[in-house]
Formats: structure tokens, C-alpha cells, sequence
């Protein structure tokens, strides 16, 4: 009976917290049920601690049931990792002040899957725009340094020679854009180019440049 009660309890905590990430106004919104969150599951963190403690020493449950009870800790202690993990994200979205207004890449991640298969996890933000929507699309590719005007008054600039993958954004405060891109397995690019260009005139395109080494190794 207990371990059910306390299963029912899991089970709501976790429909909440998945439902709680669907749709917010405001980010002050979301930070607030954050840690209403983060409350509830340390409050169910230790009162899971002390039935597995209680239940150790009288031995009212079986192995199987034991082990249950454990897993149930184990997965609510991962969701307050994820919860804070989260929490210290949206606080960063509240307390720009040392970035520029506009759009950001917050974050990159890139894994080599093999066979030069790649999948990466981009986060776009947009700092100072009030809560309005954004759009327009980002591409991923292989840059290459090229010459731009008459000979006299010629430039040098980086630009996207291979593009290897491209998608559309739409968003108010931020989006997590994840993708797949496809190299030749024996090819080892030395960089990967992102341009980010927002529909209309209100926000500025802009590229930027990442070390593939830097950015595989930092996924091992």
C-alpha cells in the first residue's frame, strides 16, 4: 500500500513537471514554477529517503519492491538535477546585462555518431526584444575565407562554402534547434560556420565560428 501511495505521488509530481514546461507568458513565470518544483521534489526526495530507511530496517517489502523504491529515488533525484540545470538557464535569460541586445547562440553541442554522422543541439536566445517573436532560419556549414568587392576596395570574409544542414526558428525567448550533419567519413573539417538570419529588419543576422575539435571533444 505504501509503495503505491508513494508511486501515486511520483506519478503526479512528473505529470506536472513535464506539462509545467509547455507554455509561459513570461520567463518570471517559468522561474517561479521552477522552484515550486524544485521544492516539491526535494520534499519527495527525502520522504522517499526515509520509507527506503524505514523499510531497510523492517523489512516490510521484498527485494523486488526494495529495488523499486530505489529506482523511484534514483529518477526523482535526476529530475532535480534537470530542474536546477534549468532553473540556472532561465535565470540567465532574466539577467542578460552583459550581453548585447539581439539574437545569441547560447549554446553548441556536437556528437560524432560514426561514419562521419554528426548530431548537435543548438539553444538561440534573443536578449532585450520585450517578449516578441522572433523568426527566420540558421544555417550550418563548412567556411571557407573569400575575397567581396573591386580589387581596390576588396574585403576578406568568412562565408559558408558547403552547407550542411538548414532549419527555420520561431521563437519568444528562446529555442533548442537539433539536426544532424553528414560528412565524408574520412573528412575532419577545422571549423563549422553558424549564420543566424532573423525575418525583417528589427534584429541583425549574424555568423560565428567554432572549432570542430573543440566542439567534439568537448561532447566525449
Amino acid at each position: 500500500m505504501s509503495v503505491l501511495i508513494f508511486a501515486i505521488v511520483a506519478a503526479s509530481f512528473s505529470f506536472g513537471y513535464h506539462r509545467a514546461g509547455k507554455d509561459f507568458n513570461t520567463l518570471d513565470e517559468r522561474v517561479d514554477v521552477l522552484n515550486e518544483q524544485l521544492e516539491e521534489s526535494r520534499e519527495l526526495q527525502y520522504q522517499l529517503r526515509d520509507d527506503a530507511a524505514v523499510f531497510q530496517r523492517t523489512h516490510e517489502l521484498d527485494n523486488a519492491a526494495m529495488q523499486a523504491a530505489k529506482d523511484e529515488l534514483a529518477n526523482v533525484q535526476s529530475e532535480l538535477v534537470e530542474l536546477r540545470e534549468e532553473l540556472v538557464f532561465y535565470q540567465s535569460l532574466l539577467n542578460p546585462e552583459d550581453r548585447t541586445p539581439g539574437l545569441h547562440i547560447q549554446s553548441l553541442d556536437l556528437d560524432d555518431l560514426g561514419n562521419g554522422l554528426y548530431s548537435y543541439m543548438m539553444v538561440l536566445t534573443q536578449v532585450h526584444q520585450n517578449g516578441r517573436f522572433t523568426k527566420g532560419q540558421v544555417f550550418l556549414g563548412l567556411p571557407e575565407q573569400t575575397t567581396v568587392g573591386e580589387e581596390e576596395a576588396s574585403t576578406t570574409e568568412w562565408k559558408i562554402t558547403e552547407q550542411l544542414d538548414k532549419q527555420s526558428f520561431q521563437f519568444k525567448f528562446f529555442q533548442r534547434i537539433a539536426g544532424q550533419l553528414q560528412l565524408d567519413a574520412a573528412a575532419i573539417p577545422q571549423q563549422l560556420m553558424i549564420k543566424v538570419e532573423p525575418a525583417g529588419r528589427r534584429l541583425k543576422s549574424f555568423e560565428q565560428l567554432y572549432d570542430w575539435e573543440t566542439l567534439v571533444g568537448e561532447s566525449l
